[in-house]
């Protein structure tokens, strides 16, 4: 069976937020917060996704948006004969957060990231904003 992963800006992440509460309702993530990811900046889950999300995700994760940019960044300068991938802000969250978690042995041990691992990563949108793809993707972190 697919580990199915959820990933939200730290900032809004309501379903983890839910997840985390484990009284099977969902919950709202108090206050203004915001995020670059703005496709992704919802404080409260959906009520339709909710119930779906909730019986079939085995892992919720956080991104911050240093690390949306990070991933963008990475998308748009390939290695090797890779294609580069112009992926915007919300778009790159699940690879985002994939690519830090390598970083993270504990994480990849938890989530089962091994050299047995196949990885679907799902990027939901291009460069909506070109002005600010280009502003981010020339960034040096």
């Amino acid at each position: 069976m697919p580990v199915i992963t959820i990933v939200e800006p730290a900032t809004v992440a309501c379903y983890y937020l839910s997840a985390q509460v484990a009284d099977n309702n969902l919950h709202t993530v108090p206050g203004s917060p915001r995020t670059i990811m703005a496709g992704l900046n919802c404080q409260t889950p959906s009520l339709i996704s909710f119930p779906v999300i909730r019986d079939t995700a085995s892992f919720y994760g956080t991104l911050t948006d240093n690390i949306a940019r990070i991933g963008m960044r990475t998308l748009s300068t390939p290695v090797g004969t890779d294609s580069k991938i112009i992926s915007g802000e919300s778009g790159v969250a699940a690879f985002a957060y994939v690519n830090a978690v390598l970083q993270d042995q504990h994480l990849r041990k938890k989530i089962g990231l091994d050299a047995k691992a196949r990885v679907l990563v799902i990027n939901t949108e291009g460069d909506t904003d070109k002005q600010v793809y280009q502003e981010i993707i020339k960034t040096i972190s």
